[in-house]
């Protein structure tokens, strides 16, 4: 039982790492198409628009065919040489369009010149079927039928007028022969030939020129051959997609993203303690949670109960991100409505003084709050009347008789100076006050922590940190950069919640619906 027993039991391991890895590119690959949907989509749409409009803008083309048979003269026990006939139909081809046909050809039409038929004709030989084409393009139907026809007809005529001519010399030298072999003695059986030679010449001269036939003149067609703007529209809207997906494809080569929440997790090296899945609201609008959505954030609620027990409190936990917009300020309010819910006294603070958005989706003033206590603090230095400020900046939002109380603490007027405000000695003082007032937790939302220091300067009031990641935003570079500042942050991280992530529907969520807050 050593290696043959061992070898079955490798080979399917192997088969499902490389069935894990490549399930892993096709989803890294759906992300970026999904990432770059309005990308494409916007290509898409401004290309196809484009081809449709510069298509329907352009003058009209009209094209018209007229067919020229070419018939091979056999004897009966002649074999058809195949080479010599398709070499006649190219020489007939190239003799289509030369000057003196397009001449003659423009003479036929009323207001025609050689020089401006030219370009519109094209010839084509089909050598099976011993028949040529002349096709003739025009700004009207009628006048592209009259110019294929025009050629078609000029070049029979020539070619018949050019054999005949021929046919014609060869007879005059014919007849000067015979008025020199008459009266001489012993002619009798050359004259006799001679006359035999001008009377086959006579026959074949009355049928020259009828191997050229015009077998189907072309009539007006009946619509343009060009402009076809559904069908540039069509071709536009394929090449667009195409380019599109290169586009999206390429970008996230050149800025590699986040492959999924354990990825992110494995990254930080943090504990993933909910993903929630990302819904856009219709024009902007507040909504209801979906079941699950509502059961992601009452699971981050049950991690942070587990992880920070409400009976060793008061906690502070500081809510943070590495960019903009990636959904901190939402998850600051839905958390705190989960543990608030659970029974348990919860303070939320709104300290990003730069673009607080947290007394928006709670529906409350901005003012007074944070920063005006702040400002207070540094101006007199008074603790009571900070005290007394707070008490009636603090701002309720839920209670009930079986729910804890959910409190507010807004931002105030946004400052001229936030990292100042925020480094200052009165942060500490105005969080110890907040200690005192019996709350279970206080949830900080902080600002993002990539190019501003103030998550750093509150960090230091804060016990714990909860990391908000939303995977459509952030890139490896954004998260390597955010593990270094958190690594300098006093506040001991619990975990990441992860905005945008994959969800599987449930019949446990069914029917579980809960007032929404934006996302922000």
């Amino acid at each position: 039982m050593d290696a043959r027993t061992e070898r079955p039991e490798l080979a399917p391991a192997r088969g499902r790492r490389r069935g894990q890895e490549e399930s892993i590119e096709v989803r890294r690959y759906l992300d970026a198409l999904r990432r770059g949907k309005w990308l494409i989509l916007t290509l898409v749409v401004l290309a196809t628009a484009t081809a449709v409009i510069v298509s329907s803008l352009l003058p009209k083309r009209y094209e018209a065919t007229t067919s020229i048979v070419k018939e091979v003269a056999l004897g009966p026990y002649d074999a058809v040489n195949v080479d010599s006939v398709t070499r006649e139909l190219q020489t007939i081809q190239r003799l289509l369009v030369t000057r003196d046909v397009l001449t003659r050809a423009a003479g036929r039409i009323p207001g025609e010149s050689s020089s401006a038929l030219r370009p519109t004709i094209t010839s084509t030989v089909d050598p099976e079927a011993n028949l040529l084409y002349v096709t003739a393009t025009a700004g009207t139907p009628q006048r592209a039928a009259d110019r294929a026809n025009a050629v078609a007809t000029a070049f029979v005529t020539e070619q018949r007028d050019v054999t005949r001519q021929q046919y014609e010399r060869a007879r005059a030298g014919l007849l000067q022969e015979l008025d020199r072999v008459q009266g001489q003695v012993g002619a009798t059986q050359q004259e006799e030939a001679l006359r035999q030679r001008l009377s086959e010449l006579a026959v074949v001269q009355a049928n020259a020129g009828t191997d050229l036939q015009v077998a189907e003149p072309a009539i007006p067609p009946s619509s343009p051959t060009s402009p076809k703007p559904l069908r540039d529209g069509i071709i536009a809207f394929f090449l667009a997609l195409f380019v599109g997906v290169l586009v999206a494809l390429g970008r996230d080569q050149l800025v590699p993203r986040v492959a999924g929440p354990r990825e992110l997790s494995r990254l930080l090296d943090l504990p993933m303690l909910t993903a929630v899945p990302y819904v856009r609201r219709r024009l902007g609008r507040r909504g209801m949670l979906t079941g699950i959505e509502h059961e992601s954030y009452q699971t981050l609620g049950a991690s942070i109960r587990f992880s920070l027990p409400p009976e060793s409190g008061p906690h502070t936990l500081l809510v943070t991100s590495a960019l903009h917009a990636e959904g901190k300020s939402t998850v600051t309010a839905r958390l705190g409505r989960a543990l608030a819910q659970s029974g348990h006294r919860t303070l939320i603070v709104s300290a990003d003084l730069r673009w607080p958005t947290l007394h928006q989706l709670v529906e409350v003033p901005a003012a007074p709050g944070l920063s005006e206590l702040l400002a207070e603090y540094d101006e007199h230095g008074h603790t009571n009347e900070l005290e007394s400020m707070l008490r009636t900046s603090i701002v309720p939002l839920e209670t009930g008789p079986r729910q804890g109380e959910l409190d507010i603490l807004p931002s105030g007027r946004k400052p001229s100076e936030p990292a100042q405000l925020l480094g200052g000695e009165s942060l500490d003082v105005l969080f110890e006050l907040i200690g005192r007032f019996d709350y279970a937790y206080i949830i900080v939302d902080a600002p993002p922590v990539l190019g501003i220091a103030d998550t750093q300067s509150l960090g230091r009031c804060a016990d714990h940190l909860l990391y908000v990641a939303r995977l459509d935003r952030i890139t490896l570079d954004n998260l390597m950069d955010a593990r270094d500042v958190l690594d300098r942050i006093e506040a001991r991280p619990v975990g990441v919640a992860v905005i945008g992530a994959r969800s599987e529907a449930s019949p446990y969520y069914v029917g579980v619906r809960s007032p929404a807050l934006e996302d922000a």
